[in-house]
C-alpha cells in the first residue's frame, strides 16, 4: 500500500492511523483482496472548501488492472463515517457493477491527468 499525505494540516493528519487500521480491517473482512492491498494507492487530501463536489471517500479501479486508487478528504472524514464511506466507494468502483447514479466524463486515468484536475 502506498499512502500519500497531500497536506500539512496536523489535525487532519491525525486521521492517518485510523485510515490504516480501517484498511487492514477491510482486508481481514475480505472487502479488499490482499493482492490488491499490495498495489493500493491511498491519498489523503485536505480539500479547502467545506462544501465541495468531492465525496468523503472515492475509489477507482483501472479497466485492465486490479489496482485501486482511493482518495480520502480528511476535512470531511470522521472516524465514525470512514469505514462506511470506504465500503461505499469500493462498491461504486467495482467494474462488475453498472454505474447507475453517475455520469462518466472520461475513461479511468490518474487523477493528475484527469479533466477534474
Amino acid at each position: 500500500m502506498n499512502l500519500q499525505l497531500n497536506h500539512l494540516n496536523s489535525k487532519a493528519a491525525a486521521i492517518t492511523p485510523v485510515v490504516v487500521e480501517a484498511l487492514h480491517k477491510l482486508v481481514e473482512d475480505g472487502h479488499i483482496d490482499p493482492a490488491q492491498f499490495a498495489s493500493l494507492q491511498v491519498q489523503l487530501d485536505w480539500v479547502q472548501y467545506k462544501q465541495n463536489f468531492r465525496e468523503v471517500v472515492s475509489a477507482s479501479r483501472g479497466a485492465r488492472s486490479p489496482a485501486i486508487d482511493m482518495r480520502i478528504d480528511t476535512r470531511q472524514v470522521t472516524p465514525e463515517n470512514l469505514r462506511p464511506e470506504m465500503l461505499r466507494a469500493l462498491a461504486a468502483a467495482d467494474p462488475e457493477k453498472p454505474v447507475e447514479d453517475r455520469i462518466l466524463l472520461e475513461d479511468f486515468k490518474s487523477f493528475r491527468h484527469s479533466i477534474a484536475w
